[in-house]
């Protein structure tokens, strides 16, 4: 998340587990945990946002993103134009 300030490299035994364990970096607090996220119905879709850009913008990690009204906005719609997408790669719809 923070180009600038690498945690481990691809070539570590384990990645993953060194981006898990560092506490030094941005924190990617669970969705679950994140104040203002608990209730929303699209929690699971955006997963709280950009740490990086939470933190940023109001030095905490265990909040929801900034961006949240915008992602609140657009998912309905993305999901709307998926459907449709879809249903028309599929021919639903254009049946006579």
């Amino acid at each position: 998340m923070d180009i600038a300030h690498p945690v481990t490299s691809i070539a570590a035994a384990d990645p993953l587990g060194a981006v898990r364990a560092d506490q030094q970096r941005v924190q990617n607090v669970s969705v679950d945990q994140k104040e203002g996220c608990q209730s929303c119905e699209w929690r699971y879709w955006c997963a709280g946002g950009c740490p990086l850009v939470t933190h940023q913008a109001t030095g905490r990690y265990d909040v929801q993103s900034p961006l949240c009204g915008v992602y609140r906005a657009l998912f309905p719609d993305i999901i709307r134009l998926e459907g449709l997408r879809l249903a028309q790669q599929e021919g639903i719809g254009n049946r006579e």
